[in-house]
């Protein structure tokens, strides 16, 4: 990754759960045991700025899933 080519927020986000500061992280890691068990519903805040995406994109990155979708 060229630093030119992506944010400074991009480069340095969190990849694994073990590079999360501030959330805990626990309960997502159970949840993280068997995927299909997975609520729909697990992170909600009307606060931007929380680490829902982060925190999204690391589930996925675990989970080593295929793709990614927000709404």
């Amino acid at each position: 990754m060229a630093l030119k080519n992506h944010s400074w927020s991009e480069l340095y986000r969190p990849k694994r759960f073990n590079e999360v500061i501030g959330i805990d992280i626990l309960t997502i890691k159970k949840l993280c045991e068997n995927p299909k068990s997975m609520p729909h519903l697990i992170l909600y805040s009307k606060s931007p700025g929380t680490g829902k995406t982060t925190l999204s994109k690391v589930i996925i990155n675990e989970l080593q899933a295929e793709y990614l979708i927000l709404n």
